[in-house]
This record gives C-alpha cells, structure tokens and sequence, in this order.
C-alpha cells in the first residue's frame, strides 16, 4: 500500500513537474513572439518611415505623381497614416486636381480633426475652386484651434476679399498685422482692399509700406500705377508701371494699363506700341485688339481700325463696344447704310443702347430718311430726354416741333452753343430774323469766332436790308476763315446790285 501511494506520489510529483515545465516553455515561446512582434513593428516603422521620406523628398522636387506612389506604399501598409494622407492630398493640390485633394485632406480630418495643415489646405483647395463661404469655413476651423494663424488670418482675408467684403476683409488683415507687420503680402492685400472701395490714396499708402520692405513687389509697383491711372494722373502712373516692367517685362497687366493711359493722353501711336507687346503675349485678348481699334479709329484710320474691331468680333460676335465703334468708323467714311447694319446688331443684344440709337438716327438723317431718323431720335429722347437733335425737324420744315425741343435742351444746358445756333436758323427760316438775331448773339457771346453764327447774322442783316452791319459780320468771318474770300465777293456783288 505504502509503495502504491508512493508511486501515486511519484506520478503526482512528475506531472507536477512536467506541467511546470510546459508553463515555463509556454513563457518563454510568448516572449520570443512578442519580441519578434516588436521587431516586426519597429521594423515595419522604419520601412514606413523610408517611404514617406521617398515620397516627400518627391513632393519637394516637384514629381507629385511619383510622390504619390510612395505615398500609396505607405498607406497600403497602414492606411491611418495622417502625414501620407496629407500629403497624397498636397501633391493633387499641387497638380490642380483639388476635389480630389480635398478627399485626402478629408480622410486625414477623420483621424485627426485638428490637423491645422490638413484644415488650411483644404480651405485652399475651396478658395482656387471659388468657394469663398466654405474656404472661410475651414479657415475658422483652424483659428478656433490656433488664433495666430498667420496663414488662416491671410486666406480669410483673401476670401473676403475676393467675395468683396472689404471691411471684413481689412479687419482680418490688421490681424494678421498685428502679429506680422511686416507682411509685404498682406500690407499689399490691405491696399488692394481700399483699390476696390475707390480709396487711392489711401490704397497708395499701403502699397509703398510694401515697397518699402520689397522695393522689386511686382504687384504693388503695379496697382500703384493702376490707382495713379484711376485718378486721372497718367503720366505717374506709367512711372510706377515702368518700375514693374524692369523687373517683370511679361507682365500683361502693367502692359496693358501702361497703353490705356498712352491712349487716354492722347497719343495714340506710342499706346500701339505697348499694345503690341501685349498682343505678342496674348494675340486673343479681346480688350486689347479693341483698344487698337480705338487708337487707329481716333488716328482717322478708319478701315485699319474696322480691321481690329472685326478681330475682336471673329473671337466674340456680341462684343458690343466692338459693334458700336466699327458702325461709328462706318459713319465717319459716309457708309451709313452699313454702318445701320451693325448699329442695328448692337441694338439686338441691347436695344436700350442710347448712343446707337441716337446714331441710326444720325445714319437716317444723313440719307435724308428724315422721319425714320425722328423716330430713333424719340426712341433716344424716351431714355434720355437730354438726347435732343432736332436737325430733322428743321429739314423737314417744322421748325415750331423744333424749336420746342431745343427749349427743352436749352432748359437743361442754357449755354449749349448748338442748341442755340439750331433755334436761330429755325427763327431765321421762318423769317423771325430780329428774334435769330438775339440767339446767334448769344452763340458769339460764348465763341466769338463761331463762323456759323457770324454767317447767319449778316445773312438775316441781309434780309432787314441792312447792308453796312451785313457786310461788318462778312469782314469779321472773312478775317477768321480767308477760304471765305469768294463767297464774301458774291454777296458783295448782291448787295452792289441791290444798292
């Protein structure tokens, strides 16, 4: 019995040891295996690490789509990685593929929602789409979480901006200010602000506080010389563009603002010039083959400039500055029926056009359609009753409808020398030679030289028989205008005749 029991002891005690045994061995295989685990992670860790340093350096260098390759390698191992979901959505950003960008940014938002660089870049992405209101969005975002974010204060800002919400947009950028005064960027998005609300001068300021850290910052050099051109001030403005053009001789902003003030003083060759160089950069920009249209159409290069207005035409067939100058070139060579045609295409896109309708009047009148041309003049005058020519009523004989309207005129501008020369031969046809007297003294009263009235005045002198003050306006017109000489010797003759 006793033995029994120490083989039942024995048996015990063995297993006991065996079961120790397994326990110890089951210890140390976990602790192999969490080793190997960790080795595993730290080594999985550093492959990540080297494939999204590859594919950063990629970003840096410009190669998005290579970038993004290793980006994908990262991401396949470990799709949680905020930094290669960032910066997949930074090289589509970057390649202008931005709603696809803003997914990766979105994917990085989900694991991290106060990832600043995923919030401002994706804010970006919104404002290059033009959607201001949801930029801003994500810019508070991260103001929310950093309120001296320079780069959010300036993006917001620009938004605002560009949604022209000035005064916001100013408060936002003395913000920014207030942290980095010496922002060139920002002092000029400042006077780009006041630029828009029609505050040169004030804009003008804050364009040389960024000149005076950046004297070579293109973009003030230029909306410098945009307000000094808005201001009437031209030949300092083509200073300013100048300075700009230095630096950045492609800058077709400078280019163009430069021919607009040549163009506005009056010299129209030396703004065909910079037109030109214009042109060679954009040979489509509409507004400038208009613009050289406009400057051989005042040189009374009428055919040459129909040319350049038919350009702009051919790329936009209702541009209706366009239109409306090549039927006035058509005017000015007497072509009048074709300059109807295209006064008439302007009024089919805009029949309230005042100009074009007072000028198909003037093209009827011209081709002695009188009645017609009455008819534009009233749709005119229901515009504006300021448009008042009453030409066709005095051709037509009706000089009292005349005369009313060129009361109406008078009553707006009493010192219109036209208005009152047309009352004056209305009075004289209807042989009220005393009273069209009075109104062509009052013509030589503001233009003592108007041959026209000195004319008409010894014309009525003629017909009141009085000769000696007749022949005195016949002198004085004579003395202004000497191609007068044998018409002044046929009335000589006349009045001879009738002494």
């Amino acid at each position: 019995m006793i033995s029994s029991n120490q083989d039942v002891i024995k048996t015990k005690q063995q297993f006991q040891n065996t079961n120790f045994e397994f326990d110890q061995q089951q210890i140390q295989n976990l602790d192999i295996e969490q080793l190997q685990k960790k080795q595993f992670v730290e080594k999985q860790s550093f492959e990540l690490v080297d494939l999204h340093q590859k594919g950063t350096f990629l970003l840096q260098m410009g190669q998005y789509e290579l970038a993004i390759e290793w980006f994908d390698k990262v991401l396949a191992i470990n799709s949680q990685i905020v930094d290669s979901l960032q910066n997949k959505g930074v090289c589509l950003h970057q390649m202008g593929q931005y709603e696809q960008a803003i997914e990766w940014y979105d994917k990085a938002l989900i694991i991290n929602p106060q990832s600043i660089d995923s919030l401002n870049n994706k804010g970006i992405c919104l404002h290059l789409m033009g959607q201001y209101e949801q930029a801003i969005e994500q810019f508070d975002k991260e103001l929310a979480i950093n309120p001296q974010s320079i780069d959010s204060l300036h993006n917001k800002g620009l938004c605002l901006l560009k949604m022209g919400q000035y005064e916001q947009a100013i408060k936002c950028l003395d913000k920014e200010l207030a942290i980095n005064p010496q922002s060139v960027d920002c002092l000029h998005n400042r006077g780009v602000c006041l630029l828009k609300m029609g505050q040169f001068e004030q804009a003008i300021g804050w364009f040389d506080k960024a000149l005076a850290i950046n004297p070579q910052f293109f973009y003030s050099l230029q909306d410098k010389g945009v307000c000094l051109h808005l201001m009437g001030q031209f030949e300092q403005a083509i200073e300013w563009l100048d300075k700009e053009l230095v630096f950045n001789p492609q800058s077709i902003g400078s280019l163009h603002i430069k021919s607009l003030c040549l163009l506005k003083m009056g010299q129209y060759q030396q703004a065909i010039e910079w037109l030109d160089k214009e042109l060679a950069i954009n040979p489509q920009s509409v507004d400038c083959l208009q613009n050289k249209g406009i400057c051989l159409h005042f040189m009374g290069q009428y055919e040459q400039a129909i040319e350049w207005y038919d350009k702009v035409l051919e790329i936009n067939p209702k541009y209706i500055d366009s239109l409306h100058n090549k039927g006035i070139c058509l005017m000015k060579m007497s072509q009048y029926e074709q300059a109807i045609e295209w006064l008439d295409k302007e009024l089919a896109i805009n029949p309230q056009f005042l100009d074009s309708l007072h000028n198909k009047g003037l093209c009827l009148h011209q081709i002695g359609q009188y009645e017609q041309a009455i008819e534009w003049y009233d749709k005119a005058l229901a515009i504006n009753p300021q448009s008042v020519d009453c030409v066709c009523l005095l051709k037509m004989g009706q000089y009292d409808q005349a005369i009313e309207w060129l009361d109406k005129d008078l009553a707006i501008n009493p010192q219109s020398v036209d208005s009152l020369q047309n009352k004056g031969i209305c009075l004289h046809l209807m042989g009220l030679y005393e009273q069209a007297i009075k109104l062509y003294e009052k013509v030589l009263a503001i233009n003592p030289e108007s041959i026209d009235s000195l004319h008409t005045k010894s014309e009525c002198l003629l017909q009141m028989n009085q000769y000696v003050q007749a022949i005195k306006f016949l002198r004085m017109n004579l003395t202004i205008n000497p191609q007068l000489g044998q018409e002044f010797t046929d009335i000589m003759f006349q009045l001879v005749q009738q002494l």
